[in-house]
């Protein structure tokens, strides 16, 4: 939080920025914050994301990925430890992305799936594996762009 000529005032409050929960940075100036009165006064504010949350979920037809098996997305690497289901919190730098699973040389590589949905819940992306004997372990689902924008509620997008 950058705060210039202003007056910061604190007592006795709990403060939940969301911009804090989607790795935000707050740049204010000329601003009062008041907190013990639960009250937030801004002149001018700008939001600009560090980040955007992504739920990936990823799929088994089995129990678990084997632990071999990994989605890999920028620089994050998931996998299913075990059951059928799991959803997985991510948030990921503004960016161009291309998913994709490195299936360990898994004889159940066809039972593993996984999507993308952004913070409104639309799915972004989704695919399989795809069997590393045959040479396709860094093969891609597609892509997609992240975007971050400055309004108010502190989420930001995606393109294509």
């Amino acid at each position: 939080m950058y705060i210039d000529r202003s007056t910061v005032q604190v007592y006795l409050s709990t403060f939940n920025s969301n911009s804090a929960h989607y790795g935000g940075v707050i740049s204010s100036t000329d601003s009062t914050v008041i907190l013990d009165d639960s009250s937030f006064d801004v002149n001018a504010a700008h939001i600009a994301l560090d980040c955007v949350d992504f739920d990936v979920v990823l799929n088994s037809d089995r129990d678990g990925w084997s632990g071999n098996d990994r989605l890999h997305i920028g620089n994050y690497s998931l996998t299913l430890e075990d059951g059928s289901e799991e959803t997985v919190t991510i948030c990921l730098s503004p960016g161009e992305y291309s998913p994709y699973v490195c299936e360990g040389n898994d004889i159940w590589w066809k039972d593993i799936s996984w999507s993308i949905y952004d913070s409104d819940d639309a799915m972004v992306l989704s695919g399989k594996s795809l069997d590393s004997e045959n040479g396709k372990c860094n093969a891609s689902w597609g892509n997609f762009t992240v975007t971050a924008d400055d309004v108010a509620d502190g989420r930001g997008g995606v393109v294509d």
